[in-house]
């Protein structure tokens, strides 16, 4: 067994570990909801150290200035096109709607999201914050984990 593939044992193994003490660390806590957004960041950050232990070198390295200069500029026409889309919309909602109904619905909708904004509610923002990780933080350390424990290095 090469070198590499120890590694990627070892992080499978640290994973289960890893899981069995968060798992021991649940019961020992409690319920409470700022445990539960703890423990659940202890385990993204614990996939995601271990999915940069088991990855292959070559998959992290620098994309290079091309691929890089590539990337900025798909992210500043996705911003120009949401800008644009979204400038085309409230258009075409004043249009059919009206500008004061428009304009209500715009509130309405700012209404909603200023909790968000302000950061006035504490467990709103930890609760927006385990969304994200939710969302954002799972996919990417069970790529990361999987990826590197399971693909053959070539």
């Amino acid at each position: 067994m090469c070198e590499p593939d120890r590694r990627r044992l070892g992080g499978v193994f640290l994973g289960l570990g890893g899981w069995l003490f968060l798992l021991l660390l649940t019961r020992r806590l409690g319920p409470s909801l700022t445990a539960r957004f703890a423990l659940l960041a202890a385990q993204q950050a614990m996939f995601i150290a271990i999915g940069l232990f088991c990855v292959r070198r070559k998959i992290l390295s620098f994309p290079g200035l091309k691929t890089f200069a590539k990337g900025i500029l798909s992210g500043v026409g996705l911003y120009a096109a949401n800008a644009v889309l979204g400038s085309l919309t409230l258009q075409i909602f004043a249009r059919l709607l009206g500008s004061e109904t428009t304009l209500r619905l715009l509130a309405a909708e700012r209404a909603a999201l200023e909790p968000f904004l302000n950061g006035e509610s504490p467990l709103l923002a930890a609760g927006m914050g385990g969304l994200m990780l939710i969302v954002g933080g799972a996919p990417l350390s069970e790529e990361l984990f999987f990826g590197g424990a399971l693909f053959l290095i070539n």
